[in-house]
């Protein structure tokens, strides 16, 4: 009767263990399902980063390009203020990782298709309909081979002046 009632209770310490993780895994990945990060998420004002680290709804000012007409580096500002530029989507071309750099063109169309419907999605609206423009930031013959895929999906004012707030779901 001991053994019994000992294997009854390792049984359900172990289930309880189990479960209890499954619901610890499940609440801890709910939050980031459902809810959406703030307008100026990912935008610190001040902050320097990689473009290779932007994400959506990062904010900053078009910077200088450098000697080799790359852009590396940009200053994030937040998106509720004045900026010249939000990221609307990081995408990544269809290529398998260890495919040779598919061209010039062939990432000039890419981005222009992947970055059109994105712009789409965030901003809410067609661009031939919106006050903004789409642009990008696209991955280089020099940046593929070392190992970037990503193209950074812009909006920016159509007649260039200054964006004053978030362009996320402005329909306009």
């Amino acid at each position: 009767m001991v053994v019994v009632l000992s294997l009854v209770a390792i049984v359900a310490i172990v289930g309880l263990i189990f479960v209890g993780g499954q619901i610890s895994a499940i609440l801890s990945t709910a939050g980031t399902e459902l809810s959406s990060p703030p307008p100026d998420a990912g935008s610190p004002s001040g902050g320097t980063v990689n473009v290779l680290d932007l994400t959506a709804g990062s904010c900053f000012d078009r910077p200088e390009p450098s000697a080799d007409n790359t852009i590396t580096q940009v200053t994030l500002l937040p998106c509720s203020g004045r900026h010249a530029l939000e990221v609307v989507a990081v995408v990544t071309p269809p290529y398998a990782s260890d495919a040779p750099y598919p061209g010039d063109s062939q990432i000039e169309q890419e981005a222009a298709t992947r970055c059109t419907a994105a712009f789409t999605s965030y901003v809410g609206i067609p661009e031939n309909a919106s006050i903004y423009t789409v642009d990008w930031y696209r991955v280089t013959e020099p940046g593929w081979v070392s190992g970037d895929r990503m193209i950074d999906c812009l909006a920016m004012s159509d007649d260039g002046t200054p964006i004053v707030g978030s362009v996320r779901d402005v329909r306009r």
